[in-house]
């Protein structure tokens, strides 16, 4: 069974809204609790009643039909704002950013190259200190060299890899 066709809105559609507005100012006042709301309120009604004269049944309450769409609209807005976050100065936004990932990739990839360039000694000791995280005396009892070896390999490693990453060398 096909759904009959809805006939069009009546010409004085249009008209008939503007009767109502009073009405709905009253009323989105009194949802919304400021004029400025209100009237995005009412504006938003219209707009939506407008998009939607296909939907009205000639005939029916136009009036109670513009207040349905109102409080419709008025409890979405409602559910909207629960879900949004007040950033008026963007901090918050500012820490969603995500930086690419190319950037790390490129950054591990000089640093590899930089990393190779350093005698096998100050690699071992980069290896164990900077990476394992054990300290210059579990360290240089590892490898077998003095703490005070130990701590100047690894100062030399740092710097020479500085240097290598910074295009200074």
């Amino acid at each position: 069974m096909t759904p009959m066709p809805r006939p069009p809105a009546p010409p004085d559609w249009g008209t008939d809204i503007v009767q109502h507005l009073p009405a709905l100012h009253r009323y989105a006042l009194g949802l919304a609790r400021s004029f400025h709301a209100a009237e995005d309120l009412v504006h938003d009604t219209v707009v939506k009643a407008y998009a939607c004269v296909d939907k009205f049944l000639p005939g029916s309450n136009l009036r109670a039909w513009l207040f349905t769409i109102l409080r419709n609209t008025f409890y979405s807005g409602i559910r909207k704002q629960k879900r949004e976050v007040a950033d008026p100065d963007g901090h918050y936004a500012a820490t969603l950013v995500t930086h690419p990932a190319h950037d790390a990739k490129l950054a591990m990839g000089e640093f590899l190259n930089a990393f190779k360039q350093l005698s096998s000694e100050h690699r071992e000791i980069v290896t164990l200190v900077g990476v394992a995280g054990h300290s210059y005396a579990t360290a240089s009892t590892m490898v077998g060299i003095p703490v005070g070896t130990a701590k100047s390999r690894l100062s030399r490693a740092r710097a020479q890899l500085t240097e290598t990453l910074d295009g200074t060398a």
